[in-house]
């Protein structure tokens, strides 16, 4: 098992009306944005009306992670509606069970 220490834990969780969309977690915020800003990637074409779907891949061309993912779930002209919830943990190295990883409950 990978060394987590005493440093706080990173999650993201995607909602949506028909339940989760996608669990991640980082050891740093920047690490949780790159995570987030590939389901935003993944997803805009689908989710997004083109000319916010093309706004959206325009700020991640440019390395604008945080940007992105605000304007993509923020976006009033959009197919379904998914709510990012952001939250720090502070992990007991003892009682960790389990490393940073991701979930796509879409796949």
């Amino acid at each position: 098992m990978t060394d987590i220490g005493n440093e706080p834990l990173h999650l993201a969780l995607i909602l949506a009306a028909d339940g989760p969309r996608l669990l991640t977690a980082a050891p740093t915020r920047p690490a949780l944005l790159e995570r987030v800003a590939g389901y935003v990637a993944r997803y805009a074409p689908h989710q997004l009306w083109p000319d916010d779907a093309a706004y959206v891949f325009t700020l991640l061309d440019g390395g604008h992670h945080e940007r992105a993912i605000r304007h993509y779930f923020d976006a009033d002209r959009r197919w379904d509606q998914e709510e990012l919830q952001l939250s720090i943990v502070e992990v007991d190295e003892a009682a960790a069970t389990a490393s940073a990883g991701a979930a796509d409950f879409r796949a």
